[in-house]
């Protein structure tokens, strides 16, 4: 191999030539004769010469797109054509094409030839959903800023990019007062504010709640959880005595009692066994535990129907009663819808409560017998009574409050059910009755405690602590739970128009159950009493109440404008 100046020598190969018959000969001639006479008029879509041409020596640079014929005949060759000699890659030949080391290599053109400027091929067309490259802070700063690429649609068309899809811009939020803004968020908004969708201040009290009665009160920042006391047994604060867990008389052996509330016939009784000591049974009654509960609440259903009275009270446990019944026979559970499953909770919850916040039980010998006051035989079967009631009130307050913290932040939805049926209008019923409910549970349980404390009962004197730290603590967390619920219900239904849509509900809200229609008008119609007889009653515990709710909404129902 002779190498110089990066040129190589390839020695040529001589090829014999080839003998053809004459029947050979003969088919050359017709296509020779076939090929001039259409080369005139296909001269412009195709190569004759390199098609017709490759018999002779070809550029190895240039493969060929079609067998050359075999032929003796003269070859069809344009004007200045110059054979070449076939190469031998055995050896080494000059190739005039070969690129010099001086010269600059010419890459085959790969991309589109697009009229007008070339869009940068690293950056400008990006694949969509990809990132852009990072540009160097360097780069950017030292380069000039150069103007977009805009392609023609025919060159989109060409290239057959789609064009990058448009992300939505969220809306900054100016803020007027950033560190404001950044304290409220730390320590939170109030639960007026929050509830009323208005601007909260920073402070103790914001400026809001300060023009509002009783603003050291009202300023609510903490949730209802952060308030629920984390106490497994907050309701039995006064568990002091270990002989109340259990169900005990001094008479020996068993004995079965049938125990009421009420000393009229027509109550009903439960049924409850008493073992004398000592017993070794565990007062939770492992496993058994829905037994006694399904039996107390049934025994409190009996109470609520043979009721007489017709005060905003009875009126409202009737109201929960029959939609907790409803709820249990197969009606809707829906979010938003009438029969929310949260009324079942607290409907348990209230008749655990009448249980434990009962002053008096008779018990019977037997179904339909007189009724018996408790005597020193029984005298701790009243207080066991109310340490499971209690326990039971302690596990199903956490659960409530977490919930309604929930559903009272939703808003109506602005769809219905389907069904022929509308039930729009449902959700500030759900609301006005589970609010109403857990603002009488609290309300009468504080008042309970003082009327225990002021007439010092037999009762209250079994139940007290020796320091009635106990008692103090409990009456102050549900003082502060019982005057959170009344914000978050005067925020809720602080409009004139809220309270009269509410008051005015269609049947159709109640699915046309004229029952239930009935008992929910009663209540709003014994509603005004209730707040007459709140007013003459005048109690520390009612102040926020009062001023909140009793004064405005009195005002609303009797059809004159309540002052802001």
């Amino acid at each position: 191999m002779d190498r110089k100046n990066g040129h190589s020598s390839v020695n040529p190969v001589q090829y014999a030539p080839h003998k053809y018959s004459a029947d050979e000969r003969a088919g050359s001639s017709e296509t020779a004769s076939i090929s001039t006479s259409s080369e005139s008029d296909l001269s412009d879509f195709f190569d004759f010469p390199a098609y017709y041409g490759g018999d002779g020596e070809t550029d190895v640079t240039t493969p060929s797109d079609a067998p050359s014929p075999v032929t003796n005949t003269p070859e069809l060759r344009p004007a200045g054509y110059t054979p070449t000699r076939v190469v031998d890659h055995d050896g080494d030949t000059p190739m005039s094409d070969a690129p010099l080391d001086h010269e600059e290599v010419q890459l085959p053109l790969i991309w589109p030839n697009i009229p007008g400027p070339h869009p940068r091929r690293d950056s400008s067309i990006l694949l969509e959903g990809s990132l852009s490259p990072p540009s160097s802070p360097s780069s950017s700063a030292a380069s000039p800023p150069t103007s977009p690429t805009v392609l023609s649609p025919a060159a989109d068309m060409r290239l057959d990019v789609r064009p990058l899809a448009v992300v939505p811009q969220h809306k900054t939020r100016i803020l007027k007062d950033r560190r404001k803004t950044s304290n409220v968020r730390k320590i939170g908004s109030c639960y007026y504010c929050k509830m009323s969708k208005q601007g909260c201040g920073e402070g103790e009290v914001c400026a809001g709640c300060s023009k509002r009665p009783c603003p050291d009160r009202a300023c609510i920042r903490t949730s209802l959880s952060k308030l629920t006391p984390t106490r497994f047994f907050r309701w039995n604060w006064n568990n002091s005595n270990p002989m109340q867990c259990r169900d005990v008389f001094t008479g020996g052996g068993m004995q079965n009692l049938f125990i009421s509330c009420s000393e009229s016939i027509e109550s009903r009784c439960v049924r409850l066994e008493a073992v004398a000591p000592p017993n070794p049974t565990d007062f939770e009654m492992k496993g058994q535990r829905p037994r006694w509960e399904i039996a107390i609440q049934q025994w409190v259903e009996q109470q609520i129907r043979a009721d007489k009275r017709t005060d905003f009270e009875a009126e409202m446990d009737k109201l929960l009663l029959e939609l907790d019944c409803r709820r249990r026979a197969g009606g809707r559970d829906n979010k938003g819808q009438l029969l929310e499953p949260l009324l079942s909770k607290i409907f348990s919850m209230r008749c655990m409560w009448r249980i434990w916040s009962c002053e008096r039980l008779v018990f019977r010998e037997r179904p339909g017998s007189p009724p018996l006051p408790f005597d020193d035989r029984f005298e701790l079967i009243q207080d066991s009574l109310r340490v499971r009631t209690g326990r039971r009130i302690s596990e199903l307050e956490r659960e409530i409050i977490s919930e309604l913290e929930v559903y009272i932040a939703q808003k109506e939805p602005k769809e219905v059910s389907p069904g022929p049926k509308p039930t729009r209008g449902a959700a500030p019923v759900i609301k006005w009755v589970l609010l109403w409910h857990m603002m009488l549970l609290y309300r009468q349980s504080i008042h309970w405690l003082l009327e225990q404390q002021q007439t010092k009962a037999t009762t209250t004197e079994t139940l007290a602590d020796p320091d009635d730290s106990g008692r103090h603590t409990f009456r102050e967390n549900t003082q502060r739970l019982f005057e959170a619920i009344v914000v978050i219900y005067s925020a809720v239904f602080q409009k004139a128009t809220t309270v009269a849509r509410t008051k005015d509900a269609s049947p159709q809200v109640f699915e046309e159950d004229r029952e239930l229609y009935a008992i929910y008008q009663r209540a709003w119609r014994a509603l005004p009493e209730f707040y007459r007889r709140v007013a003459r009653q005048v109690s520390p515990a009612d102040n926020l109440f009062t001023a909140f709710i009793v004064t405005k909404e009195s005002e609303i129902l009797a059809a004159r404008p309540a002052r802001k």
